[in-house]
């Protein structure tokens, strides 16, 4: 019983991380894109939702269309591609370790419970026996 709760505290502190990676990462992304405006003199807003980690950054309109040339539209769109898919492959990489984290707690346990049917067999372990 005592590994169904490790399994759900390492569950759930996954699950902290994986919600904080996306936060983090959609205000690395949107700040990335406030500063691509504002090397062209556009000032812009960010809206984060903290719960499910969406954010958006919106342009002053009339100075986008003024100043907003093709380097602007260049640097967003590849902000676009790399950032997405460096969360992308962090995420992976988060899920990877979490299920080895499992495989590890399920293997442990799986090892506990043959020492304790060793013991209850009464055949003791080699370092425990003795020779009388």
């Amino acid at each position: 019983m005592k590994i169904y709760w490790y399994i759900f505290v390492y569950t759930f502190l996954f699950m902290l991380l994986g919600w904080g990676l996306e936060v983090v990462s959609t205000q690395v992304h949107e700040q990335v894109h406030v500063a691509i405006f504002n090397n062209d003199n556009i000032s812009s807003t960010v809206k984060i939702n903290w719960i499910t980690g969406a954010g958006v950054t919106i342009p002053n309109s009339s100075e986008y269309h003024l100043y907003c040339g093709e380097r602007c539209k260049y640097s967003n769109s590849l902000n676009e591609i790399v950032s997405y898919n460096v969360s992308l492959i962090a995420f992976t990489i988060l899920m990877a370790v979490y299920l080895i984290g499992i495989v590890l707690l399920l293997y442990a346990e799986l090892k506990n419970q043959e020492q304790y049917q060793i013991i209850e067999e009464g055949e003791l372990p080699c370092s425990v026996q003795t020779n009388l």
